[in-house]
This record gives C-alpha cells, sequence and structure tokens, in this order.
C-alpha cells in the first residue's frame, strides 16, 4: 500500500527526493560511520570481512603473478624503490613492462 501511494505522488508531482532538500555533510557522514564502527567493536558485534567464507575463498586463490615478479610487485608496492629489488627481482620486473608494453603497441592503433 505504502508503494502505491509514493509512486502516486511521484507520478503527480508531488514527492521530492530529501537529498535534495537537506543533503548530508560529508564530516557528519564519516563520524557517523566511524562512530558506529567503534560502537560496533566495544560491544564485539563487528566482525572482520576478510574472515567470511567468501572472502577466505578469494584470498586462497592463486596470485595472477608468482616469484621474483610477485616479489618485486609487492615491494614496489609497498612504496620500495628499483634500486632496493634484487637483480632477479629486477630483472623480472623489466620484462614484465616490456612485455606489457609490446602488448600495448600492438592493441593500440597506429
Amino acid at each position: 500500500m505504502r508503494r502505491i501511494k509514493a509512486l502516486a505522488r511521484v507520478a503527480a508531482g508531488q514527492w521530492t527526493n530529501p537529498a535534495s532538500i537537506r543533503k548530508p555533510a560529508r564530516e557528519n557522514v564519516s563520524l557517523g560511520v566511524s562512530r558506529s564502527k567503534k560502537l560496533a567493536v566495544r560491544e564485539g558485534r563487528w566482525k572482520n570481512p576478510a574472515l567470511t567464507p567468501e572472502a577466505r575463498l578469494k584470498l586462497s586463490r592463486p596470485r595472477k603473478h608468482s616469484g621474483a615478479l610477485a616479489d618485486a610487485m609487492e615491494k614496489l608496492g609497498r612504496g620500495l624503490k628499483m634500486a632496493d629489488l634484487t637483480e632477479e627481482e629486477r630483472l623480472a620486473y623489466h620484462a614484465y613492462r616490456r612485455e606489457l608494453a609490446q602488448k600495448k603497441k600492438l592493441i593500440s592503433p597506429p
């Protein structure tokens, strides 16, 4: 019944989106989220999303890269420089980037 009345108001042009009347302030939204999460942690209701069965399944899948290349990508992702990589990692990473550049060159129109 509520749905029918709401649709009738929309059709008659009487409905106004509440978000357009009073937009939520960004600070208030983030503050509310932070407060609710802290409260859930204090009460023991918060659960780590990475511990759900779906997340565990995803995290247990093999990574796209392995070996020296995976190590190099991880280190570079953490903010280390190329000079911080071992020779093997550096060579693997350069070969990977070269391969990507060649594929990009083949895909992009001349």
